[in-house]
């Protein structure tokens, strides 16, 4: 397989994320359209053409990251998103490589294990829709957790309302008892 088939594989798997991911998907027109431009020239180095293009690059916005507020236990959500690059040699020999990762911090470290799996698992072969795919499905087993840990804050702190309350009414019950006067 040559660096020619690769870039075309490269520009097929990017049709196909538009296709599929039409508002997600962020795509660096101008490398895109010098790459097809390239395509169509034909020059005679074709290897060095290749290599002198810009990557291939896209921003994908995953599916909504639920977190919890760190002062206050309130529900919120995040977009993360990732930025991938096409090497000249994917999906041939080389991974792509996600450059950058928004919304996603380093304590998410179930997310990132799910990049690097998803990019090592398919060497060879086109993986950013499996990666997407993975990355969302680890995205929504953490929004159900999160809305675990939420739901259990709620009620948490419904309990300590209701016995601040139950306390209050028993002073307040007890000054009543010690100020009546028996006679």
């Amino acid at each position: 397989m040559t660096m020619l088939d690769n870039l075309e594989r490269q520009l097929e798997e990017l049709e196909v994320l538009e296709a599929i991911y039409p508002d997600e998907l962020t795509i660096n027109v101008n490398s895109v359209e010098a790459a097809r431009k390239l395509l169509v020239d034909s020059p005679e180095d074709m290897e060095a053409a290749i290599n002198s293009l810009p990557k291939l690059s896209f921003t994908i916005n995953l599916a909504p990251l639920a977190c919890l507020e760190q002062h206050t236990g309130e529900l919120k959500h995040v977009q993360p998103s990732i930025v991938v690059e096409f090497p000249p040699q994917y999906p041939e020999n080389d991974p792509p490589l996600v450059t950058k990762t928004i919304g996603i911090d380093s304590k998410r470290t179930e997310l990132m294990s799910a990049i690097e799996m998803g990019l090592d698992d398919h060497s060879g072969e086109e993986c950013i829709m499996q990666l997407i795919t993975s990355l969302n499905e680890e995205i929504e087993a953490i929004n159900e957790q999160t809305a675990n840990d939420h739901e259990r804050g709620v009620q948490l702190a419904k309990e300590k309302e209701q016995e601040r309350k139950a306390k209050s009414i028993r002073e307040a019950d007890d000054a009543i008892t010690m100020a009546v006067p028996v006679i």
